[in-house]
C-alpha cells in the first residue's frame, strides 16, 4: 500500500514539475513580449519626436505619418497578443499552483499515515513490554 502512495507521490510531483515549467515558459514569453512593447513604443516616441524636426515637405510628412500609423498598428497588435501571452501565463500559473496543492495534500496525507502506523508501532511495542514485565512480575522471577 505504501509503494502505491509512493507512485501517486512521484506522479503528482511529476505532474508539478511539468506545469511548473510550462508556467515559467509562458511567463518568458510573456515577458519577451512585454519588452518588444516596450521597445516599440520607445520607438514611436522616438521617432514621433525626430519627425517633428524634419523638414515639413508634403513627400516627408506624408510617408513619415504612414509610418507612424503602420508602427501605431504594430504596437495596438503587440497589446493584443501581450493580453493574449498574459492571459496563458496566468493559466498556466493556475494550473501550477492546482499541481502543487495536490502534491502537498499527498504529502501531508502520507506524513499522517507514516504517523498512525508509526504510533501503532510504539503502542504495540509498548503493549509487549508491559506483557513481558507482567509476566516477570507474576512469575516472582523479580529480584
Amino acid at each position: 500500500m505504501e509503494d502505491r502512495f509512493q507512485s501517486i507521490l512521484k506522479l503528482s510531483e511529476f505532474k508539478e514539475s511539468s506545469a511548473a515549467k510550462t508556467y515559467v515558459d509562458a511567463r518568458q514569453v510573456f515577458e519577451s513580449n512585454q519588452s518588444r512593447l516596450d521597445e516599440l513604443k520607445l520607438f514611436m516616441n522616438e521617432y514621433s519626436e525626430g519627425a517633428d524636426q524634419v523638414s515639413h515637405n508634403p513627400g516627408n510628412y506624408q510617408s513619415t505619418r504612414a509610418f507612424l500609423s503602420q508602427l501605431s498598428q504594430a504596437i495596438d497588435q503587440q497589446e493584443q497578443d501581450l493580453v493574449n501571452h498574459r492571459g496563458q501565463m496566468l493559466v498556466e500559473e493556475a494550473q501550477w499552483q492546482t499541481h502543487r496543492i495536490k502534491r502537498r495534500s499527498i504529502e501531508t496525507l502520507l506524513d499522517k499515515r507514516n504517523q498512525a502506523a508509526q504510533y501503532l508501532l510504539d503502542k504495540r511495542e509498548q503493549d509487549e513490554s508491559d506483557d513481558l514485565a507482567r509476566q516477570i512480575f507474576s512469575s516472582g522471577r523479580v529480584k
